[in-house]
Formats: C-alpha cells, sequence, structure tokens
C-alpha cells in the first residue's frame, strides 16, 4: 500500500470529484409538438438527448414516456465521481442522458463523502470510487413501466405475475401484451385510414422478444402468462365435453331425418320440382345444423422445425403462439439471407400474407394464417447479431423487454390482491377462448384517428430523416401498426367485451407511451445507446490493467495493433481512453511537437488501479 499522502492533497482531489458530479447535469429539452398532441393530459412531457438527432429520444413519442419514471444512479462505495463536460466527449454526450436525481441547483444529487473525513481515505480509494462510477453509469438501465402507460387492470395484472413469478413488471406485461393480441387477433382486426383518406387493415397479432440475463428469471414470466391461457383451454375443453354425447346424437337425428327428406326429394323430383326443391332446401339446413361441435384445439406450440409448422397452420385458422424459451437460433435466421423458413415466419408474423407452401408432394394452406412468438435470450446472444439487426425477422417483434439482474420492481399487490388480479387474467382468457363471434373489424373514434395522423406524420419525418439510423427507421416504419395493435388490446381490456368495442384516444395515448419505452428498450438491448461506450471502455481498463501496459506510456495505435477484439481501430480506442481519462482513470500527455507536425498522445493508465 502506497503512504498516505497529506490531509490538504485528499481534500482538494475530493473536491475535484465534486465539482466533476456537479458539472454533470442532465441535458433537457421540452418538446411543444407532444404537448399539443396530450394537451388534455396534466403530465409534463421531458425529452433526452440532441434535438437536431431525433434518432435519440428527441422523438416527441418517446418523451411521453421518459418522465414516467427516472431512474437514479446507484450509490458507489464511498464516493462517485462522474463524467465532466470535454470538448472531445460534446457529442456523446448529446446522444446519451442518464438518469440522475437532481437537487434544487440543477445539479447531479450524489452523494459525496464528508470531506471532513477525507484523511481516511487513501490514493486507491479514490481511484476504486471513480472506477464504480464508471461501473455505476455503464449500468444504467431503460424506462421502468409504470401504470402511467397501459390500462390499470393489465398493470395489476402484470405486478400479479410479477409477484408469482419472481420476474421484471416489463417481462410480464411483454409476455401479457403478445398473448393477449394473439387471443384477441381471432376475433377482431383494426381499419383505419391513412393520410390520404384510404381505408387500411392491421392484423393485430404481435411478438415480442424478453431480453435479461442469466437467472433474471425470464421463462417464468413467459410460463405464468401461459399457464392461465393453458388453464383456460382445459376449461373450455370440458364445457365442450360435457355437450359431446347429446350433440352427436342430435346430431345422428338430424343427420337421418335429412336423408329421409333427401330421399323424398328423388321420388318427387320430376312429378312436383317445387316440392322437390323445397324438401332439398330442408334438408340442407338440417345438415347444416348437425355440424359437429369442434372441439378446441391446442393451439400453443414451442419450437418446431419448419414442416411441422407448415403442418399446424394448414390444419387450423386460429392464431398459432409459439413459446421460444431459448430464441437464439430463432435469431440466429436473421445472418441468412433466403432462408426460407424465416420467409415463413415473417409471412404467419405478418398474419396478411396471400402465399401457399407446397412441398413436392402436397400444397399446404398457410394463407392469411397467424403466428405470435414469444421469445426469451439472453443480451451476449443478441449483441452477436446486431450487424443484421435491420433484417426483416428482427423488424417482426416490436415488443422488446429488456433487463438486467439489477433491476427492482416493487410490488404493491399483497397476498390476496395478487391471487385476485391473477384470477382475472385466466378469467379474460377463458372468455376470449370460449367467444364464439366471427372476425370483425373495430374502429378509431375520430379524435384518436386524428391523433394517429400526428404520430403518423411523427413517424414519417423519422424514416425520411438523414440523421436518423436505418435500423431505426425500419423499427419507425412499423410503428403505427405496432401502436394500432397494443391500443385495440389497450380498448379491449377498458371495455371488457367486443360489443360497440371501439379504440379511443385514451387507448392510443396509453399505447404511444408504451411504444416509446419500448423503443428505449430495444437501443439498450441492441447497443443503440452511448452506454455501450461506456462498457467498452470499462473492458479496455481491464485488458490494459491485465497486460504488459498497465505501468508503461502507450498510444491507441500500439493497443490497436494487438489486435484485441473489439479494440482494433485507434480513433475508437482513442474515444475510450478519453471516456476513462473523464473519470481519472487514465491520463494523457502530448510529446514535444517543436519539430513541427502533430504531437502523439501518449497514455498511461492510473497506477492506483493497480493496487485495487
Amino acid at each position: 500500500m502506497k503512504t498516505r499522502k497529506n490531509t490538504s492533497s485528499k481534500r482538494q482531489k475530493m473536491m475535484d470529484i465534486k465539482n466533476r458530479a456537479k458539472s454533470r447535469v442532465i441535458n433537457q429539452s421540452s418538446t411543444d409538438s407532444l404537448k399539443q398532441t396530450f394537451s388534455g393530459k396534466s403530465k409534463q412531457v421531458e425529452t433526452k438527448g440532441k434535438p437536431s438527432e431525433p434518432m435519440f429520444l428527441s422523438l416527441d413519442l418517446e418523451g411521453a414516456a421518459k418522465n414516467i419514471s427516472a431512474m437514479p444512479s446507484k450509490k458507489c462505495k464511498k464516493t462517485q465521481a462522474t463524467r465532466s463536460n470535454s470538448v472531445n466527449s460534446t457529442e456523446r454526450q448529446q446522444s446519451s442522458t442518464k438518469h440522475v436525481p437532481q437537487n434544487e441547483d440543477g445539479f447531479s444529487a450524489i452523494p459525496l463523502p464528508n470531506l471532513d473525513e477525507v484523511s481516511h481515505l487513501t490514493d486507491e480509494d479514490i481511484a476504486q470510487a471513480n472506477l464504480d462510477a464508471l461501473k455505476d453509469v455503464s449500468n444504467s438501465l431503460p424506462a421502468r413501466i409504470s401504470q402511467d402507460c397501459i390500462p390499470v387492470a393489465l398493470f395489476h395484472m402484470g405486478q400479479a405475475i410479477t409477484a408469482l413469478a419472481g420476474t421484471k413488471l416489463s417481462f410480464a406485461i411483454a409476455s401479457l401484451y403478445v398473448v393477449l393480441c394473439n387471443l384477441l387477433s381471432r376475433y377482431i382486426f383494426v381499419q383505419a385510414t391513412n393520410l390520404y383518406g384510404a381505408i387500411y387493415t392491421v392484423e393485430i397479432n404481435i411478438s415480442g422478444l424478453i431480453i435479461g440475463e442469466p437467472s433474471s428469471n425470464k421463462s417464468p414470466a413467459v410460463k405464468k402468462v401461459v399457464l392461465g391461457v393453458r388453464e383456460a383451454i382445459s376449461q373450455t375443453k370440458r364445457v365442450h365435453s360435457e355437450k359431446t354425447l347429446f350433440d352427436l346424437e342430435k346430431e345422428r337425428i338430424q343427420r337421418k331425418h335429412a336423408r329421409q327428406l333427401l330421399s323424398e326429394a328423388l321420388k318427387v323430383k320430376h312429378s312436383d320440382p317445387k316440392k322437390a326443391h323445397e324438401l332439398e332446401n330442408q334438408a340442407k339446413l338440417l345438415m347444416t345444423q348437425a355440424q359437429e361441435i369442434k372441439q378446441l384445439k391446442n393451439f400453443i406450440i414451442s419450437k418446431c422445425t419448419e414442416a411441422a409448422l407448415i403442418r399446424k397452420v394448414s390444419k387450423t385458422d386460429d392464431p398459432i403462439l409459439m413459446i421460444h424459451e431459448e430464441a437464439g437460433d430463432l435469431l440466429k435466421l436473421t445472418q441468412k439471407a433466403g432462408e426460407t423458413k424465416k420467409q415463413l415466419y415473417i409471412n404467419l408474423m405478418d398474419g396478411d400474407s396471400l402465399e401457399n407452401h407446397e412441398n413436392s408432394f402436397e400444397e399446404f394452406n398457410t394463407s392469411c394464417k397467424k403466428l405470435s412468438i414469444l421469445g426469451a435470450v439472453q443480451p451476449e446472444v443478441v449483441s452477436k447479431i446486431v450487424i443484421a439487426v435491420n433484417d426483416g425477422l428482427i423488424q417482426r417483434f416490436p415488443i422488446i423487454a429488456y433487463e438486467n439482474n439489477r433491476s427492482l420492481d416493487e410490488v404493491t399487490l399483497d397476498s390476496a390482491q395478487i391471487n385476485e388480479h391473477y384470477s382475472k387474467w385466466k378469467k379474460f382468457s377463458v372468455s376470449l377462448l370460449s367467444h364464439s363471434g366471427e372476425c370483425r373489424e373495430i374502429k378509431p373514434t375520430k379524435d384518436a384517428q386524428n391523433l394517429l395522423d400526428q404520430l403518423k406524420k411523427q413517424f414519417d419525418v423519422l424514416c425520411s430523416d438523414k440523421k436518423t439510423n436505418p435500423i431505426l427507421q425500419g423499427v419507425f416504419g412499423k410503428r403505427t401498426s405496432f401502436v394500432l395493435s397494443i391500443s385495440a388490446a389497450n380498448a379491449f381490456i377498458r371495455h371488457k367485451s367486443f360489443k360497440n368495442l371501439e379504440i379511443i384516444e385514451e387507448d392510443i395515448q396509453l399505447a404511444t407511451a408504451y411504444a416509446a419505452i419500448n423503443l428505449e428498450h430495444f437501443k439498450f438491448a441492441f447497443g443503440f445507446t452511448e452506454l455501450t461506450k461506456e462498457k467498452q471502455a470499462l473492458d479496455l481498463l481491464k485488458r490494459i490493467k491485465y497486460s504488459k501496459l498497465s505501468s508503461e506510456k502507450f498510444t491507441a495505435s500500439m493497443i490497436a495493433k494487438n489486435e484485441w477484439s473489439g479494440f482494433k481501430k485507434a480513433p475508437f480506442v482513442e474515444e475510450l481512453l478519453e471516456i476513462l481519462g473523464e473519470y481519472q482513470l487514465t491520463y494523457a500527455s502530448k510529446a514535444d511537437s517543436s519539430k513541427g507536425g502533430r504531437p502523439t498522445v501518449y497514455w498511461k493508465i492510473n497506477q492506483d488501479l493497480l493496487e485495487v
């Protein structure tokens, strides 16, 4: 252990940390358009990021979710140092905003140690505090799910499943929406108008991915939601089986009577054609009434082969729900151009394809059949396919729920309420599975359609903006149909009946807020936040610390020449070293440039880290 420096030196270092902490102020900018959009709401809209770059959370729709639940930074062990505003990191800071609580002066309310106790801190303590601060920032999470972005009844169901499964609220809500939309899609579809007044339809079956680290309880969330539906299927089958014997006997008698009428019709066909026609019509009516009651078939399947999936969907008109508890193999299809299985998934997930599939022996009816996929996957698997994220298959997963083991959700229900709201989910499932009506359209009200038109214009602007990342353009391009699907589910949860069901403005508002949170989760999951660079900076620091460069001066080019995975480009390495420098984990010095030319920048890691 190194000898301690004098107290005044320690005090000065801690003052520097405090000053850097104060310099970390959340860059906020209000957006007028969304305030107008939600003028009936009392909540204020907060947006983050660079206003001129809408692809990073300056989207009005995203702002709707920002004030829902701002995430405070985690406290570090002794003190917490934070990044200052440097010229080299201005662009990076503008495109990424951390959730940090603020005091009355607007500065980050980060707990700092009492300066009177500075003499008890060593240089290693200060280095560890800076390292903890960087780790804390790199582990920031997207916005939380709250009651402001989903219907109250669905929120309580989600809390009940969160408690029963020991999972994350965002996982529970994502699973509920996927399954609910799958059940609803057999009875309703949305009919809306575009900006030109033309009518278009949206199939509301949607798919989703829940992304979390090992042991973050992804599968329990899926299983608990699906269990309620499986119990509903069993209950509905029991009701049908009680009627089977009676209905079969009734059908036998009706068929016998119909055969007698047809026999009489044939006898008088030439002598009395009019009577023969009447007898035939009576026979047809009896045959129609004698239709055998259809048994409810299981529509929930696990991952299967392409051939098995084709056979399954061709034998039923019910939307299929596929559960992928390990969706890595499914996502790998994004890296295969022209893959027939991927094309099959896309057609079924859209739900409006006119194509049938055929092999050498048989043609299978897959036209307009629907498929919803609910998958679970780890972040490490997702990171490997980031390069192919713009693939059409990924765009068919509009629901993304991303969490890690640090995510905590407070369940405000007691044990009786938990059981009550979970029972409500099972009752919803039973009522949907036992409904016998035909598929019909529902429409937005006039106010809801006007709000939808405003959202559509904003999405179109983002899609056409050259500053919008092409991958996010694909997300925005399908956002209108996603909002409509979620709105339809919200409408049914609110109305609790198909009779006179319509989408109102509130349904659109809640769906928009949920879509904004989903977009933020998408960015975290697929590496579209600046926090990814903080994590990469930590990885680089770890590499240097355990290499021969730990106690030597080096340049970014020297590291690039080491061919370390992920650190092979000198400009990118330089950027990561600057991030570490802002936390005083590295120090930079420039060589003498008196002879002309650009001075070489040498770096060295904080030697106190070697003692940590």
